[in-house]
């Protein structure tokens, strides 16, 4: 798969919004920080560096993210109409999780902590 720059730009955005949605308070703005200094790391990271594994492309870590964060909506939301105890946790929570899982794989300023890997 390959995302076209606004695609790119365009599901960053949407990160964007849900942060501003979701969150509140210190969460929200702490959140907002560290995503906008981690902008183009962000949105341009794979989401795996083995080419033949999961959203492996440009721009394929913030589209698995988006994709994470929807799935866990919906089975909480599942969830909860069946009647299952989600007390333990908030949604807020949920959202938290599934934003920041992968998150290590944009590495630093200096150095991206996946290693393109091409062959088997």
């Amino acid at each position: 798969m390959e995302l076209t720059a606004e695609q790119i730009t365009g599901n960053f955005d949407q990160i964007l919004q849900i942060i501003n949605n979701v969150f509140t308070g210190e969460r929200k703005e702490k959140l907002l920080v560290m995503f906008n200094e981690l902008s183009e790391r962000f949105m341009l990271a794979p989401a795996s560096s083995i080419n033949y594994f999961h959203y492996a492309f440009p721009g394929g870590l913030c589209l698995h993210t988006l994709n994470v964060m929807r799935i866990a909506k919906k089975l909480y939301e599942l969830w909860k109409d069946e009647g299952a105890n989600v007390s333990d946790y908030s949604f807020e929570t949920l959202i938290f999780c599934s934003l920041v899982h992968d998150l290590g794989k944009v590495g630093n300023e200096l150095l991206d902590f996946y290693v393109p890997n091409d062959s088997d």
